[in-house]
């Protein structure tokens, strides 16, 4: 079977699968659900908006909103290509690393490895996109291949790009860069780059440190007091669970091409099965909501990943070599693989429920306009009365409604006011966005 099938290692056919996942997932709008419309939403309406009081996310943000500006400023309120733009910049955070990887020649089983550890980050976290988040975990992966495999950027002009990136991405990086510096270092020492560049990028990479630390301690918003629910570290230890157990059954059945083949194959399929399931309604709604705790798993991730030249350094020392050996390559191959496959399989999942929130949501604003407030909207309430996944939370309904009347251009505007105590939009913006979408249109509203 084996023999007709080819061989099962991740590669660009695999990178392949994931960017067309990932383009009807932008195209059903999936990136523009949870923090995507508020980022998008505000980028189209205010040029200059900046969500956070200091630049410590600067790079990530301006990465995933500067084609959203420009374009908004080319074409002011065409929501359609915002909600298209903001998909291919978040979405592409996932592809570049995954291509980076797949055409790599990091060696096995270190590249099985690092592919299985970045699609466990992501399974759940690009759901919406967590955009800060995804954004160091994208370039820490990808400094890290070119640590592993410096033929690919021999001179580390690529590298000192990344480390500049990463200085404004996310406050992880104040350990993530750390761990990036020190294999670094430990690995450039043979790869025959000059002493000038290998220093300026240890430099950069802990420029990262200060300078989120000052930016911290000027405004601490927002800050990282959600990680300190103890239910979000079980979160974790789930995410690590469907890792380990994962790894440990390719080990046992990796003599059997039938076990192995079939799991590869649920992998990706039994996700998309949960659509047909209406008892599965609320998990499909919380494969969004758990996607904010997510970001714990990927901190984790990230760490790791930044330590993996490190790690596998058999002179340094011989245990997680070993580890790796007991597992075996073929089994790490398959890990990596299923984890790709799963990630694939629940995004189809999550643009399928996107299009019918989407659809449903449009039938029930049909019969509303004006300025309303969130009680009297019984789909905002709970969405899974209507038989769809909820993709929102209270605060999100204000620019949901507004990415609705932007879109549905021949009807009246609305906008859902929440009780949020500080909302996206206040109710005299509200008031003034409703009265320019009508005056524009050619009816009078009721």
């Amino acid at each position: 079977m084996e023999g007709i099938l080819g061989k099962i290692e991740f590669g660009p056919k695999w990178v392949v699968l994931v960017m067309v996942v990932l383009i009807l997932a932008a195209f059903s709008g999936r990136a523009f659900y949870m923090d995507g419309v508020h980022y998008a939403v505000q980028s189209m309406l205010r040029w200059n908006w900046f969500p956070q009081p200091t630049p410590r996310r600067f790079f990530a943000i301006i990465y995933d909103t500067g084609l959203l500006r420009i374009a908004s400023l080319a074409a002011p309120r065409q929501v359609e290509v915002a909600a298209l733009l903001y998909g291919l910049t978040a979405f592409s955070k996932i592809v570049i690393p995954a291509a980076v990887i797949a055409w790599s020649h990091v060696r096995e089983p270190i590249k099985s490895v690092l592919t299985a550890v970045f699609f466990s980050a992501v399974l759940i976290m690009s759901n919406f996109s967590v955009s800060e988040s995804l954004f160091a975990l994208g370039l820490t992966t990808i400094f890290t291949v070119y640590t592993l495999d410096p033929s690919v950027d021999p001179r580390g002009f690529r590298r000192l790009v990344v480390a500049v990136l990463l200085i404004a991405s996310y406050e992880s990086v104040v350990l993530s860069n750390i761990l990036l510096a020190i294999s670094f270092w430990r690995a450039s020492r043979t790869d025959g780059m000059t002493t000038r560049i290998r220093w300026a990028l240890i430099g950069t990479l802990f420029i990262a440190l200060p300078f989120q630390l000052t930016l911290y301690l000027i405004n601490s918003s927002p800050n990282v007091s959600a990680g300190s629910d103890p239910f979000l570290m079980v979160l974790v230890g789930l995410h690590a669970s469907v890792l380990l157990i994962s790894a440990v059954y390719f080990r046992v059945v990796r003599r059997s091409v039938l076990f192995r083949y079939t799991a590869l194959a649920l992998a990706f399929f039994m996700p998309i099965s949960l659509f047909y399931f209406p008892l599965f309604l609320h998990l499909r709604s919380d494969l969004f909501r758990f996607s904010y705790p997510s970001r714990v798993y990927a901190l984790a991730a990230t760490g790791v990943i930044a330590l993996l030249p490190l790690l596998g350094d058999i002179r340094l020392w011989s245990i997680p070599t070993k580890v790796v050996d007991w597992f075996g390559v073929r089994a790490l191959k398959d890990l990596a693989v299923a984890m790709c496959a799963l990630f694939c399989g629940l995004t189809v999942l999550s643009t399928r429920d996107t299009f019918a929130f989407c659809s449903s949501m449009e039938k029930q604003f049909a019969s509303m306009s004006g300025r309303i407030p969130l009680a009297q909207c019984k789909f905002c309430l709970n969405p899974e009365a209507f038989g769809v996944a909820n993709l929102g939370y209270p605060w999100t309904w204000e620019e949901y409604s507004m990415a609705y009347s932007l879109h549905m251009r021949n009807r009246p505007a609305l906008v859902v006011i929440t009780n949020e105590r500080e909302q996206p939009f206040s109710v005299s913006e509200a008031d003034t966005f409703i009265a320019a979408l009508d005056s524009e249109r050619h009816y009078k509203p009721e």
